[in-house]
C-alpha cells in the first residue's frame, strides 16, 4: 500500500504540472456563455490581458492536493483488485477492471470537489491579484465559508460523483484493456514487459476515452462551482441534485443545446491525452523503480 501512495503521489504531480495550463483553457471555454470561442481565442486574449503566467492560477490548490489525491485513487484501485482478489495484472477481466476504476473515482470525488472549487474559481478571474475578489486559495476558502457555509466548498459534489466513477472506470479500463491487447496480440509478452510507445499510446487513449464520456457532467460541475450568484441554487424537489437538473436545463434551453456541454472539448481532449499519458507512465516507471525498495 505504501508503493501504491508513493507512485500514485509521483505520478499525480506529473498530471497537474503536464496539463494546468491546458485546464486554465478548457475552463475559460467551458464557461463562456453563448456562442463558443476557440481554444486560440481564449489563449490569445488571456496572454494579451493577463499575460502569460494566466494560465498558471489555480495552480497551487492541486499542486499541493494533486499528489494525495491521486495517491487515494491508485490506493483505492489497488484495494478493491485485492478484494476483489485479482492476484495480477495478468488476471483481470474487463468487468473487474470496470468495477475497480469506478471505485476509485467514487472514492476521489469527496476529496476532489473542494480543490476543484478553488481552482476554477481562481481560474475564473481575470483582474490582477490586488483587484480580484479572490486573493489566493485560502482567500476563496475563506470566502465561500462566510457566503455559503461548509457545505459551499462542496457545490457540485453530486455531479462531480456522478462524473468521476464512469470518469475512472473507462480511464483505467482502456488503459488495462489496451495494454493486455497489445501484449497478448502484438507484442506476446508479459503486460509488465510491454515496451514504452504502447504503454504510452494506451495512457493517451484512456484520457481521450475517459473525457469523451464525462465530459458534459464537467461543464455542469464548472458551472454549478463558479456560480457565486447561486443561479442554480434552486434544487430539484425530488433528487438530491445539488442544483445540476436545473443548470442542464438552464444551459441546454438558453444557449447551443446539447453542443453547449461540448464547449472546451477540443482543449479537455488534448489535455487529457498528453496529462493521462505521463501520468500513467511515470507511476509504472516509478513503481517499477521502487518495488525492489518496498520489498
Amino acid at each position: 500500500m505504501l508503493l501504491d501512495i508513493v507512485c500514485g503521489s509521483i505520478s499525480g504531480l506529473v498530471n497537474h504540472c503536464v496539463g494546468h495550463p491546458i485546464d486554465f483553457v478548457k475552463i475559460r471555454m467551458q464557461t463562456v456563455k453563448g456562442s463558443r470561442v476557440s481554444a486560440m481565442q481564449v489563449i490569445r486574449n488571456t496572454v494579451n490581458s493577463e499575460g502569460v503566467l494566466a494560465f498558471y492560477k489555480g495552480f497551487c490548490p492541486p499542486l499541493a492536493t494533486g499528489p494525495l489525491i491521486n495517491a487515494v485513487v491508485f490506493c483505492a484501485f489497488e484495494f478493491s483488485r485485492r478484494y476483489l482478489g485479482v492476484k495480477s495484472v495478468e488476471d483481470y477481466t474487463l468487468r473487474q477492471i470496470l468495477l475497480c476504476g469506478g471505485f476509485a473515482g467514487f472514492v476521489e470525488s469527496f476529496l476532489c470537489t473542494p480543490v476543484d472549487l478553488v481552482k476554477c474559481r481562481l481560474q475564473m478571474q481575470k483582474e490582477s491579484k490586488a483587484t480580484a475578489y479572490y486573493k489566493g486559495p485560502l482567500d476563496v476558502v475563506r470566502k465561500v465559508i462566510r457566503d455559503e457555509g461548509v457545505k459551499g466548498l462542496y457545490r457540485g459534489q453530486t455531479t462531480m460523483l456522478i462524473r468521476e466513477i464512469p470518469l475512472f472506470a473507462t480511464q483505467f479500463g482502456t488503459y488495462f484493456y489496451c495494454r493486455k491487447y497489445f501484449a497478448q496480440n502484438v507484442y506476446k509478452c508479459k503486460i509488465d514487459d510491454l515496451p514504452t510507445l504502447p504503454m504510452l499510446f494506451s495512457g493517451g487513449l484512456s484520457g481521450l476515452a475517459c473525457w469523451t464520456v464525462a465530459y458534459p457532467l464537467d461543464t455542469v460541475k464548472t458551472r454549478l462551482q463558479v456560480d457565486r450568484k447561486q443561479q442554480y441554487n434552486k434544487f430539484h424537489k425530488f433528487v438530491p441534485d445539488g442544483g445540476m437538473i436545473n443548470c442542464i436545463r438552464h444551459v441546454y434551453t438558453t444557449e447551443n443545446g446539447v453542443s453547449s456541454f461540448y464547449k472546451g472539448f477540443s482543449a479537455q481532449a488534448f489535455r487529457s491525452t498528453i496529462a493521462t499519458t505521463f501520468m500513467f507512465y511515470s507511476y509504472e516507471l516509478a513503481r517499477a523503480t521502487l518495488k525492489p525498495y518496498f520489498e
